[in-house]
């Protein structure tokens, strides 16, 4: 019989290690004290959308689900639309500014139901997407994407 070298005898180990610990991987031995449940809250999250055209706000519907653009995750179901004219600040002919309103442009306030998580960091929906009040988001639902920003968190 062949006398094992050094080098065999640390690949054997080397071998049964990564066998041991894809055995742990595929059967699961002590995760069930890893995992540790997300507490999330119900709240209300406000986004002002503004200088939107007239499909924009016409197909914003109540109880439709409002995704995030960059996580493509859920942030809420729409609970309430309100849909204001838009104004914006003109100079007049002898130089005073005044609030106009834009003719077939909008500002849509959508007040959503949703699900948020408290970390150190802040407030997040679905564990990934991060709600600030006054950030700038990108928002999507089955038929329009648009940005607005976020003007409140109520719980």
């Amino acid at each position: 019989m062949k006398k094992l070298k050094k080098f065999d005898i640390v690949l054997i180990l080397f071998i049964l290690a990564a066998v041991s610990v894809v055995g742990i991987k595929v059967f699961g031995m002590g995760t069930d004290d890893v995992i540790t449940a997300v507490e999330t809250r119900p709240a209300q999250v406000t986004i002002r959308i503004e200088n939107v055209r007239t499909y924009t706000a016409s197909h914003l519907t109540v109880g439709e689900a409002v995704l995030s653009d960059e996580t493509n995750s859920a942030i809420g179901v729409i609970d309430k639309i309100e849909i204001l004219p838009y104004e914006e600040v003109v100079e007049t002919s002898d130089g005073q500014l005044i609030r106009a309103t834009v003719p077939d442009k909008y500002t849509v306030m959508l007040t959503l139901d949703a699900h948020l998580s408290e970390r150190e960091t802040g407030y997040f929906a679905e564990g990934i997407t991060e709600i600030k009040v006054n950030s700038e988001t990108k928002i999507y639902t089955k038929k329009v994407i648009t940005s607005g920003r976020i003007e409140g968190i109520e719980f």
